[in-house]
């Protein structure tokens, strides 16, 4: 099983010091956030692209993704969102991701992860909600067909689309972008919504395309480093097992910004041990 670690635990470092402080935890590859302050649109011109991706290779690290969901750079967490009111905030969004595409493209990621819609404004219809989030994604399905990278939706609490079962709700609206489109399941959003974790993942192994995982103490939507928490990862390694997942599995610790060499290093090795590979 192969292992990444995301640069958003990384936010406070340059990102040729995270790459190589990645590559020497033991990560088999980076996840990069495609956000400030290391890469975000308009603030990072294409000759620092092809910069980033020769440290990358240097480092000996592959890209397992580019996470797409924050919008810091010009919003916040959640927002702009793929269903906001207004058209000028939903263009962002489109814009946001089109760029993330070719920042894939450019540094050899498969993927581009994005959020499962946004939180649903109070009083609105959710079906028109997702009528609204499907035709936002046919608006960037070309660019991902023309440059060959997916686009992963990942469920997370409080927004449109927040377990297995909303995930699959999507999936059946919108036939016409299976090609382009799958699942980025992230293991502790499941866990905060209430969800069986291993059951879960069952449900819609076939649609996963790339793995976040972190560990949840309760249901708090708080990422800890794994074995800290209460999450089964017992089960829940035995179900990518089952599903023979052949995907990365990627630590996403941005809670950890004081220490992300140690919160890495410790989670890495409790990871390896519940994959077999200790």
């Amino acid at each position: 099983m192969r292992f990444a670690y995301s640069t958003n635990a990384f936010r406070c470092w340059k990102l040729e010091d995270a790459l190589r402080a990645i590559a020497g935890c033991g990560f088999d590859a980076v996840e990069l956030a495609a956000e400030v302050p290391h890469i975000w649109p308009w603030g990072t011109p294409p000759a620092e692209l092809k910069a980033i991706r020769r440290r990358i290779e240097r480092s000996g690290l592959a890209v397992s993704n580019i996470n797409a969901f924050t919008m810091f750079w010009c919003g916040d967490m959640q927002r702009p969102t793929w269903i906001e009111p207004r058209d000028t905030l939903r263009r962002l969004r489109v814009e946001h991701t089109e760029w993330a595409l070719q920042v894939a493209a450019e540094v050899g990621a498969p993927s581009i992860s994005t959020q499962p819609g946004g939180p649903l404004p109070e009083g609105a219809d959710r079906n028109a909600a997702l009528a609204r989030f499907i035709d936002g994604l046919r608006h960037v399905a070309d660019t991902a067909r023309k440059l060959g990278v997916k686009i992963l939706v990942e469920p997370e609490p409080e927004q449109l689309l927040e377990t297995e079962d909303d995930f699959l709700w999507f999936w059946e609206a919108c036939s016409d972008l299976h090609d382009v489109c799958g699942m980025n399941f992230d293991a502790g959003h499941m866990v905060c919504a209430g969800r069986d974790l291993a059951q879960a993942f069952r449900k819609v192994a076939h649609l996963v395309r790339h793995v976040h995982i972190e560990d949840i103490k309760g249901r708090r939507h708080y990422h800890l480093v794994p074995g800290e928490g209460d999450m089964d990862f017992a089960a829940f390694f035995s179900a990518l097992k089952e599903a023979d997942y052949q995907g990365y599995v990627s630590l996403e610790l941005y809670t950890y910004q004081h220490e992300p060499v140690g919160a890495g290093k410790r989670g890495l090795s409790v990871l390896r041990r519940f994959a077999g590979g200790d």
